[in-house]
């Protein structure tokens, strides 16, 4: 099985490069998750170890945010699997762990047979926990905001670019005490365009009985 793999640090401007819907300036990775049925679903699994109180809470309230009627994010049961440290796991995953010194939280996107295939989302094992605000509201101190964050690393999860033309959660920078917890319209009009047309079925062929 061949994977290919794509980091997303957050806070630096991906590398890999996107592409633009014509009039529209959401920006998109040429990959995304396969859809096999009007309602794309994508499950992710937290690893909470190492995590403060709340964050894994506030990644499942970033991932319900996503959610249209075209696309589901939703989370399996909190668990641990340590193939995912090298990821070897197959599956979806957020931990906490080494970003390489490319940000405060970063991405890797594995594909397959043309589609996106597997997504880890990685927080900075060697910063303090403390640089992160977990609370469902309220306005963070010299804090990073974790569902803002969240937002933005889901975003690139399921196909979208940095994008710093217009208003965007999927802006190059995100600052402590900034706090965005809903797509744009932007963000929602590249998650439309990825994921809204219904999808294809095969002709086939039967009998009427």
């Amino acid at each position: 099985m061949h994977w290919t793999r794509i980091a997303i640090p957050l806070l630096i401007l991906a590398l890999f490069g996107g592409s633009v819907e014509e009039g529209v300036p959401y920006q998109l990775f040429p990959l995304k998750w396969e859809k096999r049925t009007d309602l794309v679903s994508v499950q992710l699994t937290i690893c909470p170890t190492g995590m403060p109180a709340g964050m894994a809470e506030r990644f499942k309230d970033a991932g319900a945010a996503w959610n249209t009627p075209y696309l589901q994010v939703s989370f399996a049961p909190d668990s641990c699997d340590p193939a995912c440290t090298t990821g070897a796991c197959g599956r979806n995953d957020i931990r906490v762990g080494s970003t390489s010194g490319l940000g405060h939280m970063g991405t890797m996107l594995f594909a397959r047979g043309g589609f996106l295939a597997a997504c880890h989302i990685i927080v900075n094992e060697d910063e303090p926990m403390s640089m992160w605000y977990t609370a469902p509201d309220g306005t963070p101190v010299d804090q990073f905001d974790v569902w803002t964050l969240a937002m933005h690393e889901l975003g690139h999860c399921l196909g979208l670019q940095h994008e710093d033309a217009v208003p965007s959660i999927m802006r190059t920078l995100i600052h402590r005490q900034e706090v965005q917890h809903a797509p744009s319209p932007d963000d929602q009009a590249g998650i439309a365009f990825l994921y809204a047309a219904p999808a294809k079925r095969s002709a086939g062929c039967g009998r009427f009985f």
